[in-house]
């Protein structure tokens, strides 16, 4: 024992050069709870993974980047000083429904962060958009068809809207001003119409959902007020072509944990965010109109952490465990078994289970 402690004290089994990455794990859970298989991707590399789309066979392309370490210093530290990644390469993964690599594509591009979102079009082609703004039109193997650049930097969050284009968030700056852009754009990547909110409107946007019958889209906003030092809560509702339409307040709350969000499923639109302590294990949830109007607000119970809805009416939860609740906060089952990391994504698959995506950070001696 004495010696355990002198080799510990010396430093001696910390000694070495050593650099901090980051790994993706992928997980796919069965619907009553259980692991059918578990990949993980490391390459040696930082690996970032922000979206994942299942294919109509069953198999799953996922998208991100992945960055060489640059710099290896004689640090053992969570966190060494010396660690510098260079620019983030763009990456697609093919994986098979059973979660081997099938494929996987680097692609350049311009600026960092990789890819932000990849969408599944029904000829099982691709559609990918890098964070920092080029849209690439690809094959199901992803092999590139034709790309280019969309004119917007520091995208947030992509999704496909009916007619096959997009709406964009991005953050950006505007005669020295911080804010918050919304970009709708044609199947092809060409600008329809832009709406710049600055910071003193909102401090944050969730991504958005498209209204049926071309009512338009509904956002969840955020504004850090630092005069009351309250967050303030808003659902925000635009026409088709960009005009503000709606714009309902939710709540006022000292604190937003877990970040809050907005989901869509049959006939029902819900906000969900919390802002009790982190040890709380309940989230507010907010159903909206299609107007944007506030129709309830409930409290569900069981719902820390990572959270989406089912297709079931229940609700997806992932902390320290995965678990997946009924409509009411009742817990259906419960895995503790494997969850690691940072959750970066979870879809519900066609067979009722679920795919997560978690990232995880070690120190690897060089």
């Amino acid at each position: 024992m004495l010696v355990a402690v002198c080799v510990m004290a010396a430093g001696c089994v910390s000694q070495g050069r050593y650099a901090q990455e980051q790994d993706i794990q992928i997980v796919k859970i069965s619907s009553d709870g259980t692991v059918s298989w578990n990949t993980t991707i490391d390459h040696g590399n930082d690996e970032e993974m922000r979206d994942i789309v299942e294919m109509d066979d069953g198999s799953f392309i996922i998208a991100g980047g992945s960055s060489p370490i640059k710099d290896c210093t004689g640090y053992s530290t969570p966190e060494p000083p010396g660690y510098i990644p260079i620019p983030r390469d763009a990456q697609l993964i093919g994986l098979s429904d059973s979660g081997e690599i099938r494929w996987l594509r680097n692609y350049s591009i311009n600026g960092n962060w990789g890819m932000i979102s990849v969408f599944k079009n029904s000829d099982q082609t691709l559609d990918a958009l890098s964070a920092m703004g080029e849209l690439w039109h690809l094959q199901s193997d992803g092999s590139v068809i034709r790309h280019r650049p969309v004119n917007i930097t520091q995208i947030s969050s992509a999704v496909r809207t009916r007619d096959g284009g997009y709406f964009i968030v991005s953050d950006d700056n505007i005669a020295s001003l911080t804010g918050s852009n919304i970009t709708k754009l044609d199947p092809e990547g060409n600008v329809q119409w832009q709406l710049w909110f600055n910071e003193s409107q909102f401090t944050g946007i969730t991504q958005a959902v498209e209204l049926p019958e071309k009512h338009g889209y509904l956002f969840g906003a955020t504004y850090d007020n630092a005069t009351s030092g309250k967050f303030q809560i808003f659902i925000i509702r635009l026409s088709p072509g960009g005009v503000l339409l709606n714009n309902s307040s939710v709540d006022q709350v000292p604190s937003l944990f877990y970040g809050y969000s907005l989901h869509s499923r049959p006939e029902e639109y819900i906000f969900v965010y919390a802002h009790n302590s982190p040890s709380d294990s309940s989230k507010t949830l907010v159903k909206i109109s299609e107007s944007g109007s506030i129709i309830s607000s409930d409290t569900l119970d069981n719902s820390a952490g990572y959270f989406i809805p089912t297709n079931d009416e229940g609700f997806l939860s992932i902390d320290n465990a995965v678990q997946k609740i009924d409509k009411n906060g009742n817990i259906q089952w419960k895995n503790t078994g494997w969850i690691s990391g940072r959750v970066e994504k979870a879809i519900q698959t066609t067979d009722g289970g679920f795919v997560i995506m978690t990232a995880t950070k070690k120190m690897s001696k060089c």
